[in-house]
């Protein structure tokens, strides 16, 4: 069974949990969590770019101040530690208070005990759309960029290994995707396709930024793909470019295709970025 699979039937058991049931499984979700490496990582990630979040959690919780998130990576991160909060909480059997500390401000009201089984109901169902859904969410595309990276480093295993060496002269074009190129640097060897590969797929990603970074991605990109297809590209310039999509990558949450990116231009062309 792949992690994914692992994780997705250990997020559909707490997406569909009772009250009753709920603090249980998420206590055991998190030590599956800890114990997948891959998995791990992702965790300490969100932690190191959001250094305080700890402390915005806890005065969250106790003194009722809201955490203004702005950017969909700060909101996921506020959604892991409240997460690991709560299952904190559900191991001293104080789910419900938890449960209603984490979703406030509420309409429901946290005196009101005519019919408790269904405003515990309301309290879950608010907390998994609030946090959980957030955070699965972020969890499952993190490992699909994961395994796109990991199939990619594969394919220059295997691409190494051949042992059919042939002697080509100047490349006359190549047409990959949308690309339509001429002239290519033979110094990109076998691995150009997947160059430009990664950087179709980030600049596609970088669509989703803000108006004014958008149109300085996409040209940056585009640039990119300009001068690491002539036949004597500057390095130089190739290392600005790869230094400033890497900033873009961070904003669009796909480091790991610009670092995929780094790793090729590295062991193609000799260029550290």
């Amino acid at each position: 069974m792949s992690l994914k699979q692992k994780l997705d039937r250990r997020s559909n058991q707490l997406r569909s949990a009772s009250f009753n049931s709920f603090g249980q499984f998420i206590q055991d979700f998190w030590i599956f969590f800890d114990n997948e490496p891959i998995l791990s990582e992702i965790g300490k990630n969100l932690q190191a770019k959001f250094p305080y979040i700890s402390t915005w959690v806890r005065v969250f919780f106790e003194a009722r101040q809201e955490i203004k998130s702005d950017s969909e990576e700060k909101t996921v991160a506020v959604a892991y530690e409240i997460l690991r909060k709560v299952a904190s909480y559900a191991s001293t059997n104080e789910l419900r208070p938890a449960l209603m500390a984490s979703i406030y401000p509420t309409e429901f009201s946290i005196n009101d005990y005519r019919n408790q089984p269904e405003i515990d109901k309301n309290y879950l169902d608010t907390f998994k759309e609030r946090y959980l859904e957030t955070f699965c969410l972020y969890i499952e595309e993190q490992l699909e960029e994961n395994e796109m990276a990991t199939k990619t480093e594969s394919d220059l295993k295997d691409q190494s290994n051949s042992t059919v060496i042939q002697n080509y002269g100047q490349i006359g074009s190549v047409q990959t995707g949308n690309h339509n190129l001429a002239n290519i640097n033979q110094n990109i060897g076998q691995n150009f396709s997947e160059i430009l590969e990664l950087l179709a797929n980030l600049k596609r990603e970088f669509q989703s930024l803000p108006d004014g970074d958008r149109e300085e991605a996409i040209d940056i990109v585009d640039d990119f793909e300009k001068e690491i297809v002539k036949n004597t590209p500057n390095k130089s310039k190739i290392r600005g470019f790869l230094s400033a999509t890497k900033e873009f990558a961070v904003k669009t949450g796909t480091e790991l295709a610009a670092s995929t990116l780094a790793k090729l231009l590295e062991s193609q062309m000799g260029i550290k970025g």
